[in-house]
């Protein structure tokens, strides 16, 4: 995603302006002009420069993984990610009536996946249809996958593509945070 018109401007104010104020406020001298070049086998970054971009990258590192990592763990009402099981309890029948299902059809697709352990893992105490295999439970009598059970993997696929765009969207009010920190 690219930046947009206020983090364009942040970046031209803090390139721009610490830079200038960098030469601006380094008092001009004339004995600067009789020191002699550096010579080649000089060392770019000295041992003193060396420990201060190592320090001041382990403190962005520090606060990087506390906002990725932390927030997330520490305020998940306002920084945690959405869990599989939460979207599809949230947009299960929504989202299958959008892609052309009935209420009931819908319903029944969702309870499946709720009743049989589907996303969150573990089947519920026996009230998953057909032993836990959803397709027999969907197509019964027929060998091969039927329309409905097609239907069921396209609703779960959506679900699935669903997630990663919330997570995405999870992500980038950590990021924006992280961004604006530093």
């Amino acid at each position: 995603m690219p930046l947009n018109v206020l983090q364009l401007l942040w970046v031209n104010l803090i390139m721009d302006t610490l830079g200038a104020l960098a030469l601006a406020t380094e008092k001009p001298s004339p004995k600067l002009l009789d020191n002699k070049p550096a010579g080649r086998s000089e060392p770019l970054i000295n041992g003193k420069m060396f420990k201060h971009i190592v320090m001041q990258g382990f403190y962005q590192i520090f606060w990087m993984f506390l906002f990725l990592y932390g927030l997330p763990t520490l305020l998940p009402a306002r920084y945690g990610y959405t869990s599989q099981c939460d979207l599809y309890a949230r947009d299960c029948v929504s989202t299958g009536v959008s892609q052309g299902l009935n209420q009931s059809n819908a319903e029944q697709f969702c309870g499946y996946t709720n009743q049989c352990g589907q996303p969150c893992g573990g089947s519920s105490s026996g009230l998953c249809p057909a032993g836990g295999d959803i397709r027999a439970a969907l197509c019964p009598g027929e060998a091969g996958e039927c329309a409905a059970f097609q239907s069921f993997r396209s609703l779960q696929s959506t679900l699935d593509k669903s997630l990663v765009t919330q997570h995405d969207n999870d992500f980038m009010k950590i990021a924006s945070l992280l961004f604006n920190t530093f």
